[in-house]
C-alpha cells in the first residue's frame, strides 16, 4: 500500500518520496474492462487459503508433524462447523475456492467440507464477482476485489493457522476494520452479531477505496504508469 511505503522513510534507502507515484488496483481495472454489474447472487464463496500450503509450512516453522495432523482436524471440523452455519442462517448455497498451490487430496479431514460443499479450483476471481458473502480463511490479495465490489466480507481465522498467518491478516485489518470470526469459539457466533459486523465494516470501503485502490476512476493503472512515464 502507497501509504504504508511512504511512512517508511528509508524505504530501501535510495527511494526519493516525491518519485512513488499513486496507480489503481488491478482490480479496479478488471471492473472497468469487464464492466462487472454489482448485483449479489445467492451463494457464499470461501476464498481458502490452504491449510497445506507449502509456504504456511515455512512460515510457521511446523516440524512436528504429529501435533501438526491435530491441529488439522480441528481446524477442519471447526471449519465444517462454520460452513453449516452460514448455509443455515443465511440459506445460501456454499462454494469453496480451493488454492491452487495447496494439495487437499492427502487431507482425510477434508473429506467432511468435500461431501457437502461444491468445490471449485481455478475460478475464485469469477466467484468473488458472483458471491454474496465472501468469506477468507486467511490473507489474499484478493480482498481488495471484494472491497471494490461492495461484497460482504468475513475473515474466519483459527489459532491452528499459527501467528505468521494471523499477523498477515490483521495486517489489513489495521487498515480497515473488517470482521473475524475465530473458529475456536464457534459456538459462540450468531446471526445478528455476523451481520452487524459486516454492515459495519462496509461503511469503511469508500474511503478504504480512495485511499488504497483507486487514484484515478477514468484511467486504466496503464494509462496511469504511461502518463507518469512520458510526462514526469
Amino acid at each position: 500500500y502507497y501509504r504504508r511505503i511512504s511512512n517508511k522513510k528509508n524505504f530501501f534507502n535510495v527511494v526519493n518520496e516525491k518519485k512513488i507515484f499513486r496507480i489503481n488496483s488491478i482490480y479496479y481495472d478488471n471492473l472497468l474492462e469487464k464492466n462487472i454489474i454489482k448485483k449479489n447472487y445467492d451463494c457464499i464463496v470461501i476464498v481458502d487459503s490452504g491449510f497445506d500450503h507449502p509456504d504456511r509450512y515455512i512460515r510457521e516453522k511446523v516440524k512436528d508433524q504429529k501435533n501438526h495432523d491435530l491441529k488439522r482436524k480441528l481446524y477442519f471440523q471447526n471449519l465444517f462447523k462454520f460452513l453449516k452455519f452460514l448455509e443455515i442462517s443465511f440459506n445460501k448455497k456454499i462454494v469453496f475456492c480451493q488454492h491452487p498451490k495447496t494439495n487437499y487430496s492427502s487431507n482425510q479431514y477434508f473429506d467432511m467440507i468435500e461431501k457437502n460443499f461444491e468445490i471449485i479450483k481455478g475460478k475464485t476471481d469469477e466467484l468473488i464477482e458472483r458471491g454474496d458473502l465472501i468469506v477468507f480463511t486467511g490473507a489474499s490479495s484478493m480482498v481488495n476485489k471484494a472491497i471494490i465490489l461492495k461484497k460482504k466480507i468475513l475473515y474466519a481465522l483459527s489459532s491452528s493457522i499459527g501467528s505468521n498467518t494471523t499477523d498477515l491478516v490483521y495486517s489489513i485489518i489495521d487498515i480497515i476494520n473488517l470482521p473475524i470470526i475465530n473458529l475456536d469459539k464457534i459456538q459462540l457466533i450468531n446471526k445478528e452479531s455476523v451481520n452487524t459486523k459486516i454492515s459495519e465494516s462496509m461503511k469503511l470501503y469508500d474511503e478504504f477505496i480512495s485511499k488504497n485502490l483507486v487514484f484515478d476512476k477514468k484511467k486504466s493503472s496503464f494509462e496511469q504508469i504511461k502518463h507518469v512515464l512520458y510526462e514526469n
